[in-house]
């Protein structure tokens, strides 16, 4: 895991910036609480600890425990989520699609303006898919019963039934992949707070938008956190 860390780290350095702002064929892990697993096809049979900006591709395997929480960012202004006992695949990721599988649990995204082109979750009998400029929920737990929010903009769950638009401010709750019930979404708990104050944090400009080019503001917020500027004579570094 470190070998790869390692490569990741020296592909952030050396790629061209305004090539790395735009690149939305990278996704790498840029939040952990508790003991997050992950299990990647090309690095043996055995789960190991996820790590910050661990780089994530097809084929990852993640479980999120009881006291657990991930985040992962795309290239271009994408995130995705996942609470606590929550299990998903990695099936497909390019730089127009990413295809995930939920096992169980929660998962939040928030495919922004310009974010990727679709972004597919599929359970066992509903596949859910978000496009541009879209936020939702995804819950499912162990009885098998999915709901489906849309926080902004439109989801769209299908089943053997057909297809459901779920426009914002709308869940939908399918049972048994059959039985659909489309109501007015409920008051946001403290996972969906928890991700919108996240959102913020992500979005709100600090002290390194100042000296950033255009081309990376996106990732001001990793600068605010990772280290300080000073002035080094034509600039600031």
């Amino acid at each position: 895991m470190k070998i790869r860390n390692i490569l990741f780290a020296m592909c952030l350095i050396f790629l061209p910036a305004i090539s790395l702002a735009a690149d939305a064929s990278i996704m790498w892990i840029d939040y952990i609480q508790g003991d997050v697993q992950i299990l990647n096809p090309d690095m043996g049979e055995d789960w190991t600890t996820a790590e910050i900006n661990f780089p994530i591709s097809e084929g990852d395997r993640f479980w999120v425990p009881a006291d657990g929480r991930i985040g992962a960012r795309i290239g271009g202004g994408v995130y995705l989520r996942a609470d606590k006992r929550t299990a998903f695949d990695i099936i497909r990721f390019d730089k127009n699609a990413v295809q995930l599988y939920l096992g169980g649990g929660h998962i939040y995204i928030n495919n922004r303006r310009g974010g990727i082109k679709a972004i597919q979750i599929d359970l066992l009998y509903i596949s859910v898919g978000c496009y541009d400029n879209s936020i939702a929920t995804i819950d499912l737990d162990d009885q098998g019963v999915a709901e489906i929010s849309a926080l902004k903009g439109n989801v769209y769950a299908e089943t053997n039934a057909g297809k459901t638009r779920v426009g914002a401010g709308k869940t939908l709750t399918i049972r048994s992949g059959e039985i659909a019930e489309l109501a007015p979404i409920g008051p946001p708990d403290e996972w969906e707070r928890w991700n919108l104050s996240r959102d913020r944090q992500l979005e709100t400009s600090g002290e390194s938008a100042r000296y950033l080019p255009d081309e990376l503001q996106e990732y001001s917020s990793d600068f605010d956190v990772g280290g300080s500027w000073i002035y080094a004579g034509d600039g600031y570094v």
